[in-house]
């Protein structure tokens, strides 16, 4: 995957050195460090010069991206990719529920990343994926994937910065009359190895603002829309499950079986400023059917 960045240097940015004026621009220690290993990593008017080399006003700088391997330990797989948005930047993916993100134990041939590999391996470019939003592997909806390393690094830096907006749609049990903040640290729960707990005493941060959005009171069940202010995982799980109000179908979290195979959740939307263009991005995954025959009149508008 190849990259070129330019940048025309502003009069106040005039006596900085090549890196330090990159590290204004949010090129982290390690992307740099990377980029002047390369050969002609780094020019001024076309020409190589070092991380080092001092700048004028009306310079052109440009950075050359260049990564030549392909993610390892990911096997390229052959399943469909549905694309919601793509840029130079960034893919944002619908993953389907029963799908993990990275390989993992059962799913070593099917993987979202190694869709993303192959997707990439048929246009002959190599490419090491570099998941920003994952998402459980029952869990379905948009997930984002940063195209290089310097894109990478600042969507990350956006998600800690609570930048990236993300909504959920989810289905929980029970009547849920009001919105709601739930602010209550998770933990992993004491002798699992993948489920967490609330926790006030041990668990970090977590906070999910809920909205009910309708009740079906054939199956008593609420079509509920979250937004995450934290990332914890499994965090809407088990603030659902700390509320009395489990998604059905979750078989980490206790929670009725016979209406769907799997937790009812969604990742429905990511909105977000764009790092290197500035240009808003949202994006809107439609909701499975496995979800929409829970609740048939779905008020989505």
């Amino acid at each position: 995957m190849y990259r070129r960045f330019d940048y025309t240097i502003e009069e106040d940015a005039a006596g900085m050195t090549a890196a330090s004026y990159l590290r204004s621009r949010g090129w982290s220690h390690r992307t740099l460090a990377y980029v002047k290993r390369l050969e002609g990593g780094i020019l001024l008017k076309g020409e190589s010069i070092p991380a080092s080399a001092l700048l004028r006003a009306g310079d052109l700088l440009s950075v050359c991206l260049l990564e030549e391997s392909s993610s390892s330990g990911v096997s390229p797989c052959e399943l469909p990719l549905d694309i919601l948005y793509e840029d130079e930047d960034l893919l944002i993916a619908n993953k389907p529920a029963g799908i993990p993100v990275p390989p993992s134990a059962g799913h070593r041939e099917q993987c979202m990343a190694g869709a993303v590999l192959h997707y990439y391996e048929e246009q002959g470019i190599p490419f090491t994926v570099r998941c920003i939003s994952r998402l459980d592997a029952d869990t379905s909806g948009a997930m984002l994937v940063g195209k290089n390393m310097h894109a990478a690094s600042l969507l990350s830096e956006m998600l800690k910065r609570r930048e990236i907006t993300r909504i959920y749609l989810g289905i929980a049990e029970g009547e849920i009359l009001r919105p709601c903040t739930v602010s209550v640290p998770i933990a992993r729960l004491e002798g699992s190895a993948i489920a967490r707990c609330a926790d006030p005493a041990r668990g970090e941060e977590a906070v999910t603002q809920l909205t009910p959005l309708c009740y079906s009171a054939d199956l008593g069940l609420t079509l509920v829309r979250f937004k995450l202010l934290t990332g914890r995982t499994h965090q809407i799980r088990v603030h659902m499950q700390y509320l009395g109000h489990p998604l059905t179908g979750d078989f980490l979290y206790p929670s009725r079986h016979d209406l769907i195979g799997r937790q009812a959740l969604h990742a429905a939307s990511l909105s977000f400023v764009h790092p290197l263009t500035g240009k808003e991005i949202s994006v809107t995954a439609p909701l499975p059917e496995d979800m929409k025959a829970l609740i048939p009149d779905l008020p989505l508008s």
